[in-house]
């Protein structure tokens, strides 16, 4: 792995990555090269993360939205502006590192539409108002739903999958405001509203969070 050293007047080895994601390594100036090394080499997998989120949302980077997919042109402006032409997406902000932020926020008005339709194609069933629907990065599930509060979560990544499986995630949740764990009605509820439901998690499974 290439990374710089940078000496310092410090006591621990401080790991970061910048903008342009070139792996930056402060450490003190009576460390050995071998010890550096070997702490880098241990946080390769935090390093191999943050890179790719980086260059996930760097300038050309292509980016996908369901099964169509945009190239991000990024340029610094003192106020955001998103401008979609085509398959481009013209990116005006002030920092470049926010451009992730932006494109999550841009995703989200995106698919409002499709989102309110597909919660209002199974209204007639899931009796029950949603209070919120909202996106974050989740690590280890699709989706989450609070039955109390009626709020359901679904992580960012079903963007980049196609929208059959946000559809399937998102009815799976809708149906947890009714039951609220995986019982046998809960089942007998999603094959009836959704026949094909086990090969589209068959597609996400496939892929990794």
């Amino acid at each position: 792995m290439n990374y710089q050293i940078i000496r310092k007047n410090i006591k621990s080895i401080i790991i970061r990555v910048d903008k342009n994601g070139v792996v930056k390594v402060s450490a003190p100036k009576w460390q050995n090269i071998e010890v550096i090394d070997s702490f880098v080499h241990s946080q390769s997998e935090w390093i191999e993360s943050r890179l790719k989120n980086i260059l996930k949302f760097s300038h050309n980077a292509i980016i996908p939205y369901f099964e169509q997919n945009y190239t991000l042109l990024l340029s610094k402006s003192p106020r955001t502006k998103i401008i979609e032409q085509g398959n481009t997406l013209q990116i005006y902000l002030p920092n470049e590192e926010n451009a992730k932020k932006v494109v999550s926020k841009w995703y989200e008005k995106k698919s409002k539409d499709l989102i309110d339709s597909i919660v209002e194609s199974y209204k007639y069933i899931i009796n029950r108002e949603v209070k919120s629907i909202r996106f974050r990065e989740m690590t280890t599930r699709w989706g989450s739903c609070n039955y109390k509060r009626a709020t359901i979560t679904l992580n960012t990544q079903l963007f980049s999958k196609p929208k059959i499986c946000l559809e399937y995630i998102l009815l799976h949740e809708l149906i947890h405001l009714l039951h609220p764990n995986h019982q046998k009605e809960f089942y007998a509820m999603q094959d009836s509203l959704m026949p094909n439901w086990r090969e589209v998690k068959k597609i996400l499974e496939s892929s990794s969070i």
